[in-house]
């Protein structure tokens, strides 16, 4: 039998074009699914179109001033971490007080009904643990920019260089009560290491997690005993603009922890474990997450046991 070549072609081209349609479907549904989505991230467009519309909002970069200084996103003020540590205690890092941060606050002109936006140049751990901070004293009306200051300026939105513009000087008030949900403290860290019901997760690097390097002004080197290890870099990507990573991709990073468990983050200063806070918390819907505020600083300055032998990692 005789076959019309042009129909031939014509039937091979539309099963080639259906088969093209589906795979995109298929990889687009893919794509949706490993969006990372929350309401306390914003991305760099939304803010672009705040700015447009002059939203009541305060954008924060928590940098310090040399680099702020250098290139900011518009509108921006700066706060660094000694700014809003508890400068009271012999343990450096921890929390600042709650007159601390209002009187801070209210110099830079912060009003209390802001929106308020959180950024820095690292992937926002330094970013995150302000927002760890405000959460503890429950103002919550706080978002984080995805990527920061980097997914800024590679989508070439506005910055500016320089000295702070600073507003008129308002009276910013937090609440006068606590909210201890990410939080916990020496004491409750030492009561879970031996609680089956708890997972301790050490954020730093391998090389500090085995008590091979000692930071800052650690006393020790090592590790809280029982805890494990999975650093918050790792829920970074440093080849996409400092984004999270994709739901896949942190699904999977975290997937030995589980969530019926509380976890319970440090790091050096609760810093990169508020990073990892957040992204339990708010990311991945874990329920029970908590940061311990003075992490290996104030646990490695007490007299509490710590592990040094090094485990394969």
């Amino acid at each position: 039998m005789k076959i019309d070549l042009r129909i031939y072609l014509l039937k091979i081209s539309f099963i080639i074009v259906l088969f093209a349609c589906e795979s995109h479907k298929e990889n687009t549904m893919q794509d949706e699914n490993s969006i990372v989505k929350s309401e306390k991230i914003i991305e760099v467009n939304e803010l672009d179109s705040l700015l447009k519309n002059v939203s009541p909002i305060t954008i924060i970069d928590v940098r310090e001033e040399s680099e702020f200084k250098k290139e900011h996103i518009i509108q921006a003020i700066n706060i660094w971490r000694p700014q809003i540590e508890d400068t009271s205690l012999s343990n450096e890092g921890k929390i600042a007080s709650k007159f601390q941060l209002e009187e801070l606050f209210s110099t830079k002109g912060v009003k209390n009904t802001d929106l308020i936006i959180l950024y820095d140049s690292k992937g926002n751990p330094d970013a995150l643990r302000l927002w760890w901070i405000l959460h503890y004293y429950n103002f919550t009306n706080v978002k984080v920019l995805n990527g920061g200051l980097i997914a800024w300026i590679q989508n070439q939105k506005p910055t500016e260089k320089g000295e702070e513009k600073i507003k008129s000087k308002q009276n910013f008030k937090l609440s006068e009560k606590i909210n201890l949900e990410l939080y916990v403290s020496l004491e409750d860290v030492e009561k879970a290491i031996n609680d089956t019901n708890y997972i301790i997760l050490d954020t730093r690097t391998k090389e500090e997690y085995n008590g091979i390097e000692l930071k800052g002004n650690a006393k020790r080197a090592g590790r809280i005993p029982n805890s494990k290890w999975i650093n918050y870099a790792d829920a970074i990507d440093y080849q996409n603009n400092m984004l999270f990573r994709n739901l896949n991709d942190l699904k999977w990073n975290y997937k030995t922890l589980d969530k019926n468990k509380t976890i319970i983050t440090y790091c050096q200063s609760g810093v990169r474990s508020a990073h990892t806070t957040f992204v339990l918390k708010e990311i991945l819907g874990f329920k029970n997450v908590k940061n311990y505020d003075g992490s290996w600083l104030e646990w490695s300055n007490s007299d509490q046991p710590i592990e040094t032998t090094p485990i394969l990692l």
